[in-house]
């Protein structure tokens, strides 16, 4: 925004080489600038374009950046630094990517070196035993137990022998050390697996190679086959059915169990399909992308293509604006077909990243039931010390015999059921997954298996999300007569019997009714495979209702 003063006094401006003081010329450089979907957003960017320069001063000019004239429009967030920030850093933050250029053949700009493993691992070798040591001593009942144990090397205060406070505490440690690393380490295998599997990956030559997806990176043309897990943000070039759609499943990433539909660019998927020599990695032409958000129902961007040559339709343009439909988020998977696709997140920046919480301890209901049981009992233990102590007389010394009571009253809290729990808990887990009956069940977090037993209600949107669509027969319920799976060899001769009696469906309620007269069934003759019949009519003669039925 360019503006021009006389005498102090905002008194026009141009923007693009508009007039920004007729209202006809700001409506066409919105047309020509906006895609329809985007106008009603920018007016208020337009508007504030227009206010005179006493709001914004001298100095500081209202700046809207615009793409050249084949190209739409994409908004530029910027994410600038924070007080705290500056302040912590002597020298200045880099302000956040806003766009990324994404050639075919593999450039980006800005450059992108984000790491596309994936970590769901809760500790590491440093960070290991402090994290477990801080979530068991978090809980009352643990710190309770060491706090006694530590007791025990006051002389003044030694009730028994050391080793029966230490053993019993060790074991609950290690206990739980060793199934917090087994929890870890089924984490690291299944990361692992996900990193290792590889990918085609189509290069600009023409050649196609292998990477794994830990290597992929933002530009990379790789290919997605059905039932394969998507390893990170991508743009669809070209799929498998001529129509350049593809279904993906993306219930690990909202739980929807429903399949979605998604689209190619349509420029390279009708260029690939007229050329079979040619793949969506030769085509010429970049895709302008929005920066990294963590919102999974929006995408904003566009196509640019700049292949010589081409036979353009008159009015067409070059570009082709892009939204959701176009993506496949990382972690959903192609239902059938097979697609190939530009990487264009990868790695912390995908959106299942940016919505995924940080690893955590969990706790079950019944271990925060417990600590605070075991702080009533603590407390009770106190008042029962203080009796005593006032029965046996406050002589010198006797808070030292008030601590000796609480140590002697400790037993009250037994340190055996957390052991007991534990080994539990481990068994159950165990048990969970090798069980026959439930096929497939694994134990992510081997401390919450006693969660299932407080399941009461299920409530689902639809049957599918408990079923899966496998519907099996179990009972049938009718009015003269009940029917489970014992009796289907039943069914199976009452079906038979009154199909080969009647030819086409409800002919027994059409006779009842007096709609419609009898018809001889047809007769199958199984070596031609012909009906003869005289009256093979599979059709009523007249419409009959039978919502009254």
């Amino acid at each position: 925004y360019m503006g021009k003063e006389m005498n102090g006094e905002a008194t026009g401006g141009t923007l693009l080489g508009v007039d920004l003081t007729k209202e006809e010329d700001i409506n066409s450089m919105r047309e020509r600038m906006l895609p329809a979907s985007a106008k009603d957003n920018y007016d208020e960017k337009l508007e504030m374009a227009r206010i005179p320069n006493d709001k914004y001063p001298r100095g500081e000019p209202v700046e809207l950046k615009a793409p050249g004239e084949d190209e739409p429009f994409i908004e530029k967030k910027i994410k600038r630094p924070g007080v705290f920030r500056r302040m912590l850093f002597c020298c200045p933050v880099k302000e956040e990517e806003t766009q990324r250029k994404i050639f075919l053949h593999g450039r980006v700009e800005p450059a992108n070196n984000v790491r596309n493993a994936i970590s769901n691992q809760k500790y590491n070798v440093i960070t290991f035993i402090p994290l477990v040591l801080y979530n068991q001593f978090k809980f009352f009942f643990n710190l309770f137990y060491l706090l006694i144990t530590a007791s025990q090397a006051i002389p003044q205060l030694k009730v028994g022998f050391l080793f029966t406070y230490v053993a019993p505490l060790m074991v609950v440690l290690t206990l739980t050390g060793i199934k917090e690393a087994y929890d870890d380490f089924q984490r690291y295998k299944k990361d692992k697996a996900a990193n290792s599997h590889q990918y085609k990956v189509y290069k600009s030559n023409g050649s196609i190679s292998l990477k794994k997806s830990s290597e992929l990176k933002v530009g990379d043309i790789i290919e997605v086959k059905a039932n394969e897990r998507i390893p990170a943000d991508l743009v669809i070039l070209y799929t498998s059915e001529p129509s350049g759609t593809v279904f993906i499943r993306t219930d690990q990433l909202d739980g929807e169990t429903d399949w979605k539909l998604r689209r190619a660019v349509r420029y390279t998927q009708h260029l690939v399909d007229g050329n079979p020599d040619m793949s969506p990695a030769t085509v010429k032409g970049y895709l302008m992308s929005s920066p990294p958000s963590h919102d999974i129902y929006e995408y904003t961007g566009y196509f640019q293509l700049e292949e010589e040559g081409l036979q353009m339709a008159e009015g067409e343009k070059r570009n082709e604006p892009l939204n959701l439909e176009n993506t496949l988020w990382c972690n959903t998977v192609i239902a059938s077909g097979w697609a190939i696709a530009c990487v264009v997140f990868t790695g912390k920046e995908t959106r299942s990243s940016m919505n995924a919480r940080d690893p955590r301890s969990k706790s079950g209901i019944f271990d925060l039931e417990i600590n605070y049981m075991s702080k009533l009992l603590f407390f009770f233990m106190l008042v029962v010390s203080m009796v005593l102590v006032f029965f046996y007389g406050f002589h010198s010394g006797w808070y030292i015999q008030y601590f000796r009571y609480v140590l002697l009253l400790s037993s009250i809290i037994p340190i055996s059921l957390r052991v007991n729990l534990d080994f539990a808990k481990a068994i159950f887990s165990i048990r969970i997954n090798k069980d026959d009956e439930i096929k497939g069940a694994q134990t992510r977090n081997s401390g919450i298996p006693e969660e299932l037993g407080r399941v009461s209600y299920l409530l689902s949107d639809k049957t599918g999300t408990l079923t899966k669509n496998e519907m099996y027969f179990k009972k049938l319920s009718l009015e003269s007569a009940q029917y489970t799976e014992e009796n289907i060899p039943e069914i199976q001769k009452i079906l038979k019997k009154n199909c080969e009696k009647y030819v086409g469906p409800m002919k027994d309620i059409e006779e009842r009714m007096g709609l419609a007269p009898p018809e001889p069934a047809a007769v199958i003759n199984e070596e031609s495979g012909s009906a003869n019949s005289a009256h093979a009519s599979f059709a009523s003669a007249q419409p009959v209702s039978y919502t009254h039925l």
